[in-house]
């Protein structure tokens, strides 16, 4: 038939557009999965321990605004961009981003007292290394940006 054409807009999609688009679906599902029991695995024992509080009236006056927009990370998870942080006269307040929430991790506030900085101190946009004694004596070793490292490091190195 020559001349003739066809309207393939009208005809049903083949199976095999189904298939891979339940095999995208289903990648990403498990990506989330993943992606959010390494997120509760890692940060959740420092939700815990450390939950989020409202400042005392006294430490209410030198808390600095919020700084959006850091990276922290610990172990092979890296939170880039995604926390929100203020530091105050009693604690380092985190605050996760919409997404980090709806992936399980809650807000924190670490008491100044259980944080310290680690080695030295690095170029501006490597993250810096930072000690959180947990209440039971463990350690944690998580990495955040340079202006909260000198925030809680009033000497420039530590060994």
């Amino acid at each position: 038939m020559i001349g003739v054409t066809r309207d393939f807009t009208t005809e049903m999609p083949t199976p095999v557009l189904y298939i891979i688009l339940g095999f995208v679906v289903f990648d990403l599902l498990i990506a989330l999965v993943v992606v959010r029991s390494v997120i509760v695995t890692n940060f959740g024992p420092l939700a815990k321990d450390f939950p989020d509080e409202e400042p005392d009236e006294a430490f209410r006056d030198d808390a600095a605004p919020w700084r959006r927009g850091q990276s922290f990370a610990m172990g092979l998870l890296n939170l880039g961009f995604s926390m929100a942080v203020r530091v105050d006269g009693h604690a380092v307040r985190l605050r996760p981003g919409p997404w980090v929430r709806w992936m399980g991790l809650r807000r924190l506030s670490i008491p100044r007292s259980a944080i310290t900085p680690e080695g030295q101190r690095r170029g501006r946009l490597m993250l810096h290394p930072m000690r959180v004694v947990r209440p039971g004596g463990q350690t944690v070793t998580i990495r955040g940006p340079r202006w909260l490292w000198d925030a809680i490091n009033p000497n420039e190195e530590v060994q």
